[in-house]
């Protein structure tokens, strides 16, 4: 197909624009991306697709690999939107290996090098990510369709799987994963995955050095063969770019909170008064959003509520923080009067680029506490970014304090926790890093550290001491776990004798 094909696709892609066709409107933008596959084309086909009525995602995580697969089976265009962006999500399942077996014929593209790779035994010794394989199997069936481009991209250059390299079975399994992964991708030829490609060139965030180097080495690939890509010419491309502007939006449901703006606004304005978060729990009661009950129950603080709270937690979780979810990690975020106060950055299955633009986000208005859970320093400092205060922060990760130098010169946190068995105080000298610690957080009134058994003893004063001489008014908890209280009474061996009683520091033995 050629340019004249797509020239003819856009005349009878408007005459279903008109006639409100949407689905044969996506078909019309599709069939024009396929000619010619140029970006402004592939924009077309993901504006047009948003009219289209997608499939909702089930609620409960455990039915949705069945979801996803159902909907895949056989390709429909209008599903893939939907498929697309929940891609990554429970990736990490495994489906019984004779039932994925079951589903392809042998000789399939994506199964047969993966078992010549490994062996007939391939899903009984690598159990994780089977869901992932499922789904690039079942798309290896499917038409081109660039939508499809973001999630392979993500998983190429997130790292996704992280199967051994250590081993030549799980290394070579692994390879050739990441080679279906880029094949599919480079048929694709979707140039809007070329700035995640060169940053994956320059930082690739695979787990270990084997699988950067293959990242690195795919994605320069990738990037050489759509450079080669051909363009659309001047006049087409105008064309393009005016019926994507002009489409009209989705017509999608306001959120549930939209209606109430002005009660939110006052619950933010004053975090610390219940009044304002019991007048916007009312308004939310009364229009069926169990939102506004989590709001009650937990203004009113009674025991008894716990188990209830929990369960509207993890019942409404995804309504709630709507695309706040593929960031934060569930079980590490807390709710207090009916606000998320504390927050776990990052997931396992978190697609690549998606940590910009949260800044004035609803709900983080109130959040006064952010730890990493699965993130690496340079996104997760895009959240702490996010908030212009913070009260406590966890600063553990490796690089961490350079990339928050190369965003601000001065953070406003008050509380900051460490632990002495990670980055920065363990592969660092620790007095260095205090110093450079108290020149971003000036403010610091307090530092957690999660003490470690086998840290040595100088090594502990040596932060000890330059913490006290850089940043007098900061104290320090020291937290040490049951393993210091069993080896001093098996052992007579007590690792924090010498800091015992220590002014400014309150040493916690569990």
């Amino acid at each position: 197909m050629n340019e004249a094909a797509c020239v003819s696709g856009i005349r009878e892609l408007r005459t279903a624009i008109a006639a409100s066709a949407w689905p044969e409107a996506l078909g019309h933008a599709l069939a024009g991306w396929r000619a010619v596959r140029d970006p402004a084309l592939a924009d077309l086909v993901d504006a047009v697709a948003a009219r289209c009525a997608a499939p909702e995602r089930p609620p409960h995580l455990r039915a949705f690999h069945g979801w996803w697969m159902e909907h895949a089976a056989a390709y429909d265009a209008v599903a893939v939107t939907a498929l697309a962006e929940h891609a990554s999500l429970e990736a990490r399942g495994s489906p019984p290996w004779p039932q994925l077996r079951a589903r392809y014929p042998s000789g399939h593209p994506v199964l047969a090098p993966l078992i010549i790779a490994y062996g007939e035994s391939f899903a009984t010794h690598l159990p994780t990510h089977m869901n992932l394989v499922d789904r690039l199997a079942v798309m290896a069936s499917w038409p081109d369709d660039p939508r499809m481009a973001a999630p392979l991209c993500a998983w190429l250059v997130d790292g996704a799987v992280g199967w051994s390299f250590s081993r030549p079975p799980y290394g070579q399994a692994a390879t050739v994963l990441y080679e279906l992964i880029a094949g599919a991708l480079g048929r694709l030829a979707d140039a809007r995955t070329l700035p995640a490609l060169r940053a994956c060139v320059v930082d690739p965030r695979g787990e270990t050095a084997p699988l950067r180097r293959l990242q690195v080495a795919l994605a320069e690939r990738l990037i050489g063969g759509l450079a080669a890509r051909r363009s659309l010419s001047a006049d087409l491309a105008a064309e393009v770019a005016e019926l994507t502007a002009q489409l009209p939006r989705p017509a999608r449901p306001p959120r549930a909170g939209d209606p109430d703006a002005a009660l939110w606004a006052a619950v933010l304005a004053d975090p610390a008064d219940d009044a304002p978060r019991l007048v916007l729990a009312d308004a939310l009661t009364a229009r069926g959003d169990p939102r506004g009950e989590l709001i009650a129950l937990q203004c009113h603080g009674r025991r008894k509520t716990l188990v209830r709270e929990a369960k509207l937690v993890k019942e409404h979780w995804r309504d709630w923080v709507g695309a706040l979810a593929p960031l934060l990690s569930r079980r590490s975020c807390a709710f207090e009067r009916g606000m998320l106060v504390a927050i776990g950055v990052g997931t396992s299955q978190t697609p690549a680029g998606s940590y910009a633009g949260l800044r004035g986000h609803r709900e983080l208005a109130c959040v006064t506490t952010v730890r990493p859970v699965s993130v690496v320093a340079a996104d997760y400092v895009r959240v702490l970014d996010a908030f212009d205060r913070l009260a406590v922060a966890d600063l553990a990760l490796h690089g961490l304090l350079e990339e928050m130098r190369a965003v601000r010169a001065r953070w406003t946190l008050q509380v900051v926790e460490l632990r002495e068995s990670s980055a920065p105080l363990y592969e660092r000298d620790p007095a260095e890093v205090i110093r450079e610690l108290v020149a971003l957080v000036p403010d610091l009134t307090e530092v957690r550290v999660e003490a470690n058994l086998w840290t040595p003893v100088e090594h502990r004063h040596a932060w000890l001491d330059e913490l006290a001489r850089r940043a007098p008014r900061a104290h320090v908890h020291l937290r040490a776990g049951h393993a210091f209280q069993s080896r001093r009474e098996r052992d007579g061996d007590d690792r924090l004798a010498s800091i015992r009683g220590r002014p400014g520091l309150t040493l916690v033995e569990r």
